[in-house]
């Protein structure tokens, strides 16, 4: 089973994204664009396990949310990576967060990287995904109106529990399913 561990993104904040996401995608660009429904903040991508895996993670997970208590996050800024050069291969909305959230994202990483997951080899980069390129054909006009987002404020939200989803791909995009929820303290 396809798996990650994310963090729910609020109804009105999706909402203000979904609208951008619309805009960028009139502009005829190669782009896989994710769903409305599908926003979110991934903390690990944990990728196939099997069901005794599933229940080791969602053991660790119930550890750490015992341990953090609600904090707030910003949503905002837009951009894509890599930044540098003329080939962007993912388009995201920007996380603007207090210290809890990288406690929470090192907290995850060294929990489990105890029951064999590997560690990020990345610095603590949180982001929404929006969009990956397929082709560089009508990207210009994509990054040009993201340009104009680059400090925007979608929103600010409570954080208050992480989800352990499955991911199922499919033609028309992945579609994420909940498999538990982890409140905070």
């Amino acid at each position: 089973m396809r798996t990650f561990i994310a963090i729910e993104i609020d109804p009105p904040i999706k909402d203000k994204i979904s609208n951008l996401v619309q805009e960028l995608g009139k502009q005829g660009a190669k782009v896989g664009w994710v769903k409305k429904e599908s926003i979110h903040l991934t903390l690990k991508f944990l990728g196939e396990i099997d069901e005794k895996k599933i229940k080791e993670v969602s053991e660790k997970l119930k550890l750490i949310s015992s341990k953090i208590k609600p904090f707030r996050i910003r949503i905002e800024g837009a951009g894509w990576f890599p930044e540098k050069g003329s080939n962007p291969r993912v388009l995201w909305i920007g996380v603007k967060y207090p210290e809890q959230l990288k406690i929470l994202w090192e907290e995850i990483e060294k929990e489990l990287e105890k029951i064999g997951f590997e560690k990020e080899g990345r610095e603590f980069s949180p982001h929404i995904t929006i969009g990956r390129v397929k082709g560089n054909g009508g990207i210009n006009k994509v990054l040009d109106i993201l340009k104009k987002f680059t400090t925007y404020l979608f929103g600010e939200m409570e954080v208050k529990r992480i989800i352990l989803f499955q991911s199922i791909l499919k033609p028309d995009g992945a579609e994420y399913i909940p498999l538990e929820k982890f409140d905070f303290k």
